[in-house]
């Protein structure tokens, strides 16, 4: 009797040690270094991924180059956007797809998740572009990707 409390004592030990360590790690990193991929969607190694993590929105000024739009502290923002970027990745659009008739695409912006290293110092993680009326995001390198419903409509509320 008492050999099968310690046992159910251990596991239950076991288990909680897990559990907790779950919750530490999913504050401190955004990806998981099991099912992580490094790929164009996240091409920097799985650690760099870890907190502080900020997305960073810009605008294009034709006057004024890249404007500041906003900045939002949100670990469970940025790990959306890399889902939902990994997501689209197998079906991927060519640069004509991305560059609609200038009139009909909207203003320009830029998202960076980032994370600061210093004061003011920052590692970009993941980087991309999109129109505000447009339905793809240029990753860079020949990489677009279609915007799904949920991302755009987060990032046209984040813009706006």
């Amino acid at each position: 009797m008492v050999k099968r409390h310690f046992v159910m004592i251990t596991v239950l030990f076991g288990f909680s040690i897990i559990m907790v360590s779950m919750i530490v790690y999913n504050s401190i990193f955004i990806l998981n270094p099991i099912t992580y991929g490094e790929d164009y969607v996240t091409p920097q190694e799985w650690h760099q991924y870890r907190a502080p993590i900020e997305v960073a929105y810009y605008r294009w000024s034709e006057t004024g180059g890249w404007m500041d739009v906003g900045v939002e502290n949100d670990m469970s923002e940025s790990r959306y956007i890399i889902d939902e970027l990994k997501k689209l990745k197998g079906v991927e659009y060519s640069q004509e797809d991305y560059f609609i008739p200038y009139i009909s695409r909207g203003d320009e912006y830029k998202v960076i998740i980032r994370r600061e290293t210093g004061e003011q110092e920052y590692v970009n993680l993941v980087q991309f572009d999109f129109f505000e009326k447009g339905n793809l995001v240029d990753l860079g390198n020949n990489h677009y990707l279609k915007l799904s419903d949920g991302l755009r409509e987060l990032l046209l509320e984040r813009i706006s």
